[in-house]
């Protein structure tokens, strides 16, 4: 089930941390990731394998690219039945 990250401004490119945290609030994993204009989808478990099949939570941060100021994202969580056409996306909630 990926996770979703949008760069809304469309021809500008980012870079977004994104920490993995386990079910008890442990962080379990952390990259940074260089975002093109517009969609990029994220697979935790391709990122990192160790992780395994358990729950997580994961907090995506938008970072500056030099002089520039972090862009703005929408992050979103998609999953998909097997073998249908169907699924869920939810928006994430923002982390003031």
């Amino acid at each position: 089930m990926p996770t979703q990250v949008r760069c809304p401004t469309w021809w500008i490119e980012g870079l977004a941390k994104i920490t993995m945290f386990s079910k008890d609030g442990v962080g379990a994993a952390e990259r940074v990731l260089t975002l093109p204009p517009g969609l990029t989808a994220v697979r935790p478990t391709d990122l990192w394998p160790a992780l395994g099949p358990d729950r997580y939570s994961a907090l995506v941060e938008s970072l500056p690219v030099g002089a520039a100021p972090p862009v703005p994202l929408v992050v979103e969580r998609t999953a998909y039945i097997p073998g249908t056409p169907a699924g869920t996306t939810f928006l994430a909630t923002p982390v003031p």
